[in-house]
């Protein structure tokens, strides 16, 4: 009797087992594990899809555990998909670290599941705002920091929609030449796994900061541009400043300029050399070669300014020769 005691035991012990075994089959082993209290469980699955470009834990992993745990971390977001076919590629130490940095120490949580969890958007168009977004952000950085005071959208492009698309989504810009000044048009190329399934072109409006000279009072002609009588000022335009733009200052107005007039290129000219040596005015000429230096006096056949070439007269031979005029009023004989 004992025995068939013993043995009644055992088989009913044995059943147990079996049947807490079979209650956790289908189940990873991992989520099998007793819940510790004020923990945070995990399980990863290997690819998720989203209906958003900016998934949160809540709808990459299930999670169970400590509620409050559980309600603060799945409203943790993980990054963002910038267009419609990107994936995203989230492992266990990046899900670590987002949580610890929004106050769920690693040692609160356990995983499951895959390493590592591929994030997929089931969105497939690339909206117009995506591609607004894209030439704006294009434009910008196509003209010197601090040139452009405004970038505003005139024509607004249709989204795409991505038939049969792969993974890899890429947009390339380029600039489409406009005779219009102050317009801006950016034609947006959309490829899929390197092949081209369409454009879209984006066209702004540009304002460019700029400087401008504006004349503070009435400017006579032949008067030399000085910070007297023109201020440089900030300004707002069409067009951006050309590359060689410098100020007026130093240069002449070739007519008279009225004053709040802004300065143009076409009212100013350099200021012309002095002349230095006028017709028949006594010159020395200089001829200074390995050390030796050989003076005569000459008389000036024509005037000039420095740096010109002019005929000259030797007062002892009278044989005329060609020289340079020097920076200290003496000349050279073109050797």
């Amino acid at each position: 009797m004992m025995r068939n005691e013993i043995l009644h035991v055992i088989l009913i012990g044995s059943l147990l087992n079996f049947g807490l075994a079979e209650a956790a089959c289908g189940e990873p082993a991992e989520t099998a594990a007793p819940q510790a209290a004020g923990t945070l469980q995990i399980y990863l699955p290997r690819e998720v899809t989203v209906d958003g470009n900016v998934p949160d834990l809540g709808h990459v992993g299930v999670m169970r555990g400590d509620e409050q745990l559980v309600a603060r971390a799945a409203k943790i977001t993980l990054g963002k998909l910038a267009l419609p076919g990107q994936t995203m590629v989230i492992d266990r130490p990046v899900l670590l670290s987002r949580l610890a940095s929004n106050g769920i120490p690693p040692s609160k949580v356990q995983f499951a599941g895959a390493e590592k969890v591929i994030v997929k958007q089931t969105a497939q168009a690339v909206s117009t705002a995506q591609l607004v977004q894209f030439a704006r952000e294009f434009l910008a950085k196509s003209f010197p920091a601090q040139t452009i005071a405004q970038i505003e959208l005139s024509h607004s492009p249709d989204s795409l929609v991505l038939i049969g698309t792969g993974r890899d989504v890429k947009l390339t810009p380029r600039v489409v030449k406009t005779p219009l000044p102050g317009q801006a048009k950016i034609e947006v190329d959309v490829l899929v796994d390197g092949r081209l399934v369409g454009s879209r072109q984006v066209q702004f409006r540009l304002k460019f900061n700029c400087r401008r000279a504006t004349a503070l009072s009435d400017i006579p002609a032949g008067t030399v541009i000085t910070p007297q009588n023109v201020k440089l000022e900030p300004a707002v335009v069409d067009s951006p400043d050309p590359a060689d733009w410098a100020s007026p200052y130093g240069l002449l107005a070739k007519h008279p300029i009225p004053a709040d007039t802004v300065i143009r290129p076409s009212m100013v000219a350099p200021a012309q050399p002095q002349v230095v040596l006028r017709r028949n005015q006594s010159v020395l000429i200089r001829i200074e070669t390995a050390g030796l230096l050989v003076t005569a006096t000459g008389k000036a056949l024509e005037e000039g300014k420095i740096g010109d070439f002019v005929k000259v007269q030797n007062v002892d031979s009278q044989r005329t020769v060609i020289v340079k005029i020097n920076t200290d009023g003496t000349v050279s004989p073109v050797l």
